[in-house]
């Protein structure tokens, strides 16, 4: 008796996976002219690739993050847009914390959606399997839905506030999505989301949306950053992590430290 059409499909998109090796191999042909070890994949990050595809969640990709710490003036493969002085002046006046330029030295798996251009806050991310958790999520009333952003799509990454995705996001699409702690599930540093975009991804700083980065900025807040109008992945500013704007969104970095 021949296989019901979706375990096909779902063997299909298993069998499709990039192995251990050929994930090394990937990021050794960008990283190996600063003759960086990379080791192999731990396995946790592939079984989670796996109960992704399962689910037919292909957006979060493999990287890895060498253990350096960057300078405005470093020379390292492919960083060619690099964060603006603001960020820089910042570090140095102690406003943004030291590590904030420093790569994690892990593997990680980070959400390679396409950020869309702003659109009066109507704009969405494509094919986005984030949407019925934010959903939910804003029927439930743990996204706040106040007048100015009322007309941000129910299942949209924008409008919500960066204190409401580090609580109510992350759980969710840790638990329901990647089946891992949550505490290995945040928005991208800013130093990772500016790497990762010059070497995968330059789209990420062509559209003139925004996006919540970890780093903390001054007393209580937070950094933004990515936005085209204002220098692209060179981006970076502040805001207060309870804001909501419609054109500030969000993607998720999973951490698999090295053992």
């Amino acid at each position: 008796k021949s296989m019901p059409k979706a375990e096909t499909d779902r063997q299909a998109r298993v069998k499709d996976l990039p192995t251990g090796e050929q994930l090394i191999s990937s990021e050794d042909a960008i990283l190996n002219r600063r003759r960086i070890e990379i080791p192999h994949p731990p396995q946790g990050l592939l079984d989670v690739q796996v109960r992704l595809a399962e689910k037919g969640i292909s957006v979060f990709e493999a990287h890895f993050l060498p253990d350096v710490t960057l300078e405005k003036d470093s020379q390292f493969p492919g960083w060619q847009v690099k964060p603006n002085d603001w960020f820089w002046k910042n570090i140095k006046e102690g406003k943004i914390p030291q590590d904030a330029k420093r790569l994690p030295g892990m593997w990680v798996l980070i959400d390679g959606t396409p950020k869309p251009n702003y659109d009066r806050g109507l704009q969405m991310c494509l094919n986005d399997p984030l949407a019925p958790i934010l959903s939910d999520l804003r029927g439930l009333g743990k996204i706040t839905v106040s007048n100015h952003v009322r007309h941000v799509p129910q299942a949209s990454r924008f409008g919500g506030s960066l204190e409401e995705i580090e609580a109510e996001v992350v759980p969710r699409v840790a638990q329901e999505l990647l089946g891992i702690d949550a505490g290995r599930v945040r928005v991208p540093k800013e130093i990772e989301f500016n790497v990762i975009g010059n070497l995968h991804h330059p789209e990420w700083g062509q559209t003139n949306t925004w996006e919540w980065i970890y780093d903390s900025f001054g007393d209580d807040g937070r950094l933004f950053g990515g936005g085209s109008g204002s220098g692209g992945l060179a981006s970076v500013g502040g805001h207060w992590p309870g804001s909501h704007y419609d054109g500030i969104g969000f993607r998720l970095l999973v951490e698999f430290p090295q053992k």
